[in-house]
């Protein structure tokens, strides 16, 4: 017979119980059957009998006294191995499993707008990773059209978006907050109290975010330019924020974003709020809660708990 012995070329049937190798490994360990049965609180003869029905199933010799002591045979020790592996994989396959349970293992595709969440995403992934270690996070940087796209195809599992008419029934979105929209000038442009109205840029020329990469906002600044009493000049319809700050700042026209703009600090611009500020721009949290992973239902429940902190910070940061 080989020196090396694997488990599964030695065991008989199925008959063989992971109780078995913890008593074996314990008695190996603690070179003896005494030390052996106080570290697993169970009786001597017990354990003596285990090893004795071990040893009749394998028809192998696995222990032999040697004086006061119990020393393991060629065959025991190559047993022990084995054993020894075999009882750890069990273990890891237990803490895996509550894990998976807890939601603490598995994936987790974030959907994200990078300026709206800029000043709390970092946090609060760290945060949840602290928490959950075995999640693998994919963050996806997408416009609100595209994460819809993307949940569609499953390729996304919660999103930090806009509210979408287009949202069906089987969404749930939670509010994170709303900011007010600004006017994005060059430096040069003087603004005598901080704010300007609508209709002070009936003569300028727009840059904005193009409509098919946020609907909601375009139609809320043509609706609010009309409102005044004008259409706006659109010269300009950008896919990038950052593409519209460095057309703003060669003071080719002007720009209306959303607060969360200022978590990007760009030379050669200014924020200003806007008049009037009717219209605020809100970011929510959106998933599907029919099945969710744990992963998922985790990481709601974290954003819920770090709410207040994100609104303080919105509060705080991006807003002048």
């Amino acid at each position: 017979m080989d020196s090396f012995l694997s488990i599964s070329t030695i065991t008989k049937g199925d008959q063989m119980e992971l109780r078995h190798m913890r008593y074996y490994t314990a008695i190996v360990e603690e070179k003896g059957f005494r030390k052996a049965s106080r570290r697993l609180h169970i009786a001597q003869p017990a354990l003596s009998k285990t090893v004795s029905d071990l040893e009749d199933e394998l028809g192998l010799k696995l222990l032999e006294r040697q004086g006061a002591q119990v020393q393991p045979t060629s065959a025991g020790v190559a047993f022990y191995k084995e054993a020894k592996r075999t009882l750890e994989q069990a273990d890891e396959a237990v803490v895996a499993a509550k894990r998976a349970e807890k939601g603490q293992t598995g994936s987790l595709k974030i959907g994200f707008i990078p300026f709206a969440t800029h000043h709390f995403m970092s946090e609060l992934i760290h945060e949840y990773k602290q928490q959950n270690p075995g999640i693998e996070i994919s963050l996806m940087e997408l416009t609100p059209a595209k994460q819809l796209e993307a949940f569609s195809r499953g390729e996304l599992d919660v999103g930090f978006t806009r509210q979408s008419v287009g949202i069906d029934a089987e969404f749930t979105s939670r509010l994170l907050f709303h900011v007010p929209l600004l006017v994005v000038l060059p430096i040069s442009r003087l603004v005598t109290d901080g704010k300007i109205h609508i209709k002070d840029l009936a003569s300028d020329h727009f840059i904005l975010l193009d409509r098919s990469e946020a609907p909601a906002l375009f139609d809320s600044i043509v609706s609010l330019c009309r409102g005044a009493g004008f259409t706006p000049q659109i010269d300009s319809r950008g896919n990038l924020v950052e593409a519209i700050f460095l057309l703003v700042k060669a003071e080719e026209g002007v720009s209306i974003l959303p607060a969360w703009a200022r978590s990007v600090t760009t030379n050669g611009i200014q924020y200003v709020r806007l008049e009037p500020e009717n219209v605020q721009v809100e970011l929510v949290l959106l998933w599907k809660p029919a099945g969710a992973a744990p992963a998922l239902v985790s990481f709601t429940a974290l954003v819920e708990a770090e709410l207040k902190h994100i609104q303080e910070k919105t509060l705080t940061e991006l807003v002048p």
